[in-house]
């Protein structure tokens, strides 16, 4: 499964989380303008661990942890069908609305 496939999965399953309102990018930057919302690194001996690094910003008087379980539970088992297994994932909370 390539990049692409594995990005398109990964904002399906975030547009279906309640209580995320946007994806934002990780680390902002005045300089570039196209960066990535998210990141997806690949382990070199095994192209089937995928770590993922989100920002997003939630509603506000929402219990994060319940949306973070969610949002990881779904992952995992999207990822799986398609024989692509979480090792990591790092959900950064910027801010709320």
């Amino acid at each position: 499964m390539n990049l692409v496939d594995i990005k398109k999965i990964v904002f399906d399953v975030i547009e279906n989380v309640v209580g995320i309102t946007k994806i934002v990018p990780i680390h902002k930057s005045k300089n570039n303008l196209n960066e990535e919302v998210f990141q997806i690194k690949f382990f070199k001996n095994d192209s089937s661990l995928v770590d993922l690094e989100i920002g997003i910003i939630v509603l506000s008087n929402i219990n994060v942890k319940n949306v973070v379980e969610e949002l990881h539970q779904i992952l995992t088992y999207v990822l799986k069908k398609n024989n692509i297994f979480l090792h990591k994932l790092d959900i950064y909370i910027k801010g709320t609305e």
